[in-house]
């Protein structure tokens, strides 16, 4: 049995990063050639070390942003103006762009994708909006449609 570190992920294996023991031969006939791991050597095992380091370090960071964009919208109550028939209902109902662009204009940057409705927004009043943010980071938006 060699050590080896996978370089990406390998189905029925394990993901990139991991260490491993496996057979010479896989070793040899299908990970190598396929550039999918190297063996396991202080040189190879320390640069594992590092590179985990560098991407905690760069997960720390990106939390860091995430918190403070959570905190800002949280913070924040956008209106959007809607086309009525007259009453409360709207035509059609707000999209994840509108809450993209409205947000911008406070100099809130996301992305539509980040957008979940719990419900579609067809009439006039105030509704919540959720944003993701983070693997389990969730901002809540006010948002007030008006006429």
């Amino acid at each position: 049995m060699l050590k080896v570190i996978l370089k990406e992920d390998v189905p029925g294996q394990g993901k990139k990063g991991d260490v491993l023991n496996v057979s010479e031969g896989f070793f040899r006939n299908f990970l190598l050639p396929k550039g999918k791991a190297v063996l396991a050597n202080e040189i190879e095992l320390k640069k594992l070390a590092e590179e985990k380091k560098k991407n905690q370090l760069a997960e720390d960071e990106r939390n860091k942003k995430y918190k403070e964009t959570k905190k800002k919208i949280e913070e924040t109550q956008i209106e959007i103006k809607g086309k009525t028939s007259g009453k409360k209902k709207l035509f059609g109902s707000l999209t994840p762009k509108d809450i993209v662009a409205a947000l911008s204009e406070k100099k809130i940057k996301i992305l539509a994708k980040q957008v979940k409705f719990k419900t579609p927004i067809k009439e006039l009043g105030e509704h919540e909006v959720e944003i993701l943010l983070g693997k389990d980071l969730k901002a809540n938006l006010k948002v007030r449609v008006t006429n």
